[in-house]
């Protein structure tokens, strides 16, 4: 089973929340925050998508891992593609 887990990223128009996909490169983001919204402060962003986590039944570390295997995924594959 895929696990999901929420982040906070920086959009250009301020921070909002992206999804992270286990072991998947990247993350989804919400443009302009139409789906989640638009918040002033990265620590507002990274609250929510605390709370967002919680109701889907993650703890902070799980959903912490999530997005790191994402990011994982993504380095791997950049450096993939500098080597070719």
């Amino acid at each position: 089973m895929t696990r999901l887990a929420y982040t906070a990223i920086v959009d250009k128009n301020g921070f909002t929340l992206g999804i992270a996909e286990e072991n998947v490169r990247g993350y989804s983001p919400d443009p302009n925050g139409e789906r989640w919204g638009l918040y002033k402060t990265l620590d507002e962003a990274r609250a929510a998508a605390d709370e967002l986590n919680t109701r889907m039944g993650l703890t902070p570390e799980e959903a912490m891992l999530i997005v790191l295997s994402s990011m994982r995924e993504q380095n791997i594959a950049n450096a993939k593609r500098r080597r070719s």
